[in-house]
């Protein structure tokens, strides 16, 4: 993850950043919906018309010192001090960046959580689940 952290800041810093913008989230992308889902070509292309209308150096600032970000800071630390009921909803097919094993670790770390595996989902939850992703949030939250 330090290594991944580090490449991002470093492209944030120079003209590159641009051009591997579009390389890089092509690559990111193959990870966002499950293969079989039968939106993952119209929610992929929706997704990249968009980077394009918002595309530009600002943008591609934003989106590597995301990647930083996401990637060299933790929750772990402070996990087993956050008392409030915690829900964590993670789909197991989502392998992208140690997602199982760090999933498992705040599971393990937060004093209230509670877990819960959509079966054949990705990382994008609410596309892909919407149904199944509402009534757990409705369930936890009323």
């Amino acid at each position: 993850m330090r290594v991944l952290g580090a490449l991002s800041r470093l492209l944030v810093g120079i003209r590159a950043g641009t051009s591997l913008f579009w390389p890089i989230v092509w690559v990111q992308s193959r990870f966002w919906y499950h293969p079989a889902w039968s939106g993952r070509q119209g929610a992929l292309a929706e997704a990249f018309e968009h980077y394009r209308e918002i595309h530009d150096p600002s943008f591609v600032r934003m989106y590597f010192d995301l990647v930083r970000e996401q990637v060299m800071t933790s929750l772990f630390p402070i996990a087993p001090h956050i008392a409030q009921p915690t829900l964590l909803l993670w789909g197991d097919a989502d392998h992208a960046l140690g997602m199982r094993a760090g999933v498992e670790r705040l599971v393990a770390l937060l004093p209230d959580a509670r877990l819960r595996v959509f079966r054949g989902a990705r990382h994008a939850l609410a596309a892909e689940v919407p149904q199944e992703l509402a009534r757990e949030l409705d369930g936890f939250l009323g």
